[in-house]
């Protein structure tokens, strides 16, 4: 299942995932990919150098989290469920 596509903005699938390993793929050269739990900490932290696609692989309990991805100079959040 993907995300609904929006034109110029980042996409993360599977949402919702049962293992926390999922996806980014965006229409620009992406920077990094950040995973914060519903209380800000940082839960994961990958940098990625120009691609525009990038797999996740993170082991998460079920929960929210929100996904932070960063490239086009701009910042962009998604919220992922893990179940």
């Amino acid at each position: 299942m993907h995300e609904e596509k929006t034109d110029g903005m980042p996409i993360v699938f599977p949402n919702p995932t049962a293992t926390g390993n999922f996806a980014v793929e965006a229409p620009f050269a992406l920077e990094s990919v950040r995973i914060y739990s519903l209380t800000g900490e940082l839960i994961y932290h990958k940098e990625i150098s120009g691609l525009n696609k990038a797999h996740i692989n993170v082991t998460l309990t079920k929960g929210i989290y929100l996904v932070n991805v960063l490239g086009n100079n701009q910042k962009y959040l998604s919220r992922r469920i893990v179940f």
